[in-house]
């Protein structure tokens, strides 16, 4: 069967409506297509296994003081108590929600003497924060998500 293409959209039922897709393999009646470029140079669509890794990712970051501690460590290492400074919240609320990125694989830490500093540990997130930047900065049109 063909990869499925951004193209072929409307062509397709969403596991929202209609059909639901099958186990983690993808929607029924097809592979499940995967990332990349399709060979008439369309992206391809994810397949449901990564969409899902997608979503429990996003959900992680999905949170003010998550999303400024990216901000913040994308640019540089930072000791919980700079965090916890630099997004307003106390000591132990940082060390909450970095614990919650550090448990996901987003951010890695190193202890030197008493402090522990915190770093991004995946590109990804550079994106994340410049999209987030690009959308919701004071440069953007401030056409954002709506909500």
């Amino acid at each position: 069967m063909d990869k499925l293409t951004y193209d072929h959209l409307s062509e397709r039922s969403s596991p929202g409506g209609g059909e639901a897709p099958q186990g983690d393999d993808g929607p029924p009646g097809g592979e499940a297509p995967q990332g990349g470029d399709h060979p008439d140079g369309k992206s391809l669509l994810l397949g449901w296994g990564a969409l899902e890794q997608a979503a429990q990712c996003l959900r992680s970051v999905a949170h003010p003081v998550r999303l400024r501690i990216l901000e913040l460590l994308v640019d540089g290492e930072y000791s919980v108590g700079e965090l916890a400074e630099l997004c307003e919240v106390d000591q132990p609320t940082a060390s909450g929600h970095l614990g919650q990125l550090r448990s996901r694989g987003i951010l890695q830490q190193d202890r030197r003497g008493r402090h522990v500093y915190y770093r991004v540990a995946t590109p990804a997130m550079e994106g994340i924060v410049s999209c987030m930047r690009k959308n919701f900065g004071p440069s953007s049109t401030g056409e954002g998500c709506r909500g």
